[in-house]
């Protein structure tokens, strides 16, 4: 960054390359240092710097505490708000580490700082790829016992493409009882059309 500095014109762009780095080599302070300096330069963080480097990254390496202090961070920042991919990624992380409870208790956090994310279906299909039918069993068991009318008003939902992937692996699980039961809320939620399992 120094000889960048010195002959060039780094920009954002060049900063995040060098923090998402650190971060991914597990050097936080270097990473943080280098957001100082970035800072110094006169140069904001932008939603990228908070989004994909520093959260993404600390929710993949397990680092829950850390990712929650950048997001309390970002929502102090008044020239950078969070994303609907700022609350999805955290939410997710929330779901794998910590359980269903977690995860939700962030979603109502967000909720009530007027963030709203619009959908659960990519984490509901991304816990059922990971072969994590249970977590994504009890995730749209609560999503559902909230009520679907109360989540839609509050822009939340399923879509009909989360309940493939669901069926498809409690069928190879041999879970028929669950993929009998996603199926009944599948229906209820209004999602009559027959879907292929593979």
């Amino acid at each position: 960054m120094e000889i960048l500095e010195k002959g060039g014109k780094p920009d954002v762009f060049a900063y995040n390359a060098v923090i998402s780095g650190f971060c991914k080599a597990n050097r936080i302070e270097s990473a943080e240092k280098v957001l100082d300096r970035m800072k110094r330069k006169g140069f904001s963080q932008d939603v990228v710097t908070y989004n994909i480097i520093m959260i993404g990254t600390f929710c993949s390496q397990g680092k829950i505490d850390l990712a929650s202090k950048v997001f309390e961070e970002l929502l102090r920042d008044n020239n950078c708000k969070p994303t609907l991919i700022t609350c999805m990624i955290l939410i997710e992380a929330h779901i794998l580490e910590g359980g269903i409870d977690e995860g939700l208790k962030l979603l109502d956090e967000m909720l009530s700082r007027g963030i709203e994310p619009d959908t659960f279906t990519y984490i509901v299909r991304g816990l059922a790829k990971e072969g994590k039918v249970n977590q994504a069993f009890e995730l749209v068991r609560t999503l559902n016992s909230r009520g679907l009318k109360d989540m839609k008003e509050k822009g939340l939902s399923l879509d009909a493409c989360c309940y493939d992937p669901l069926i498809a692996a409690s069928c190879r699980e041999g879970k028929l009882d669950m993929a009998i039961m996603f199926m009944d809320y599948m229906i209820s939620d209004g999602f009559c059309q027959i879907l292929t399992i593979h």
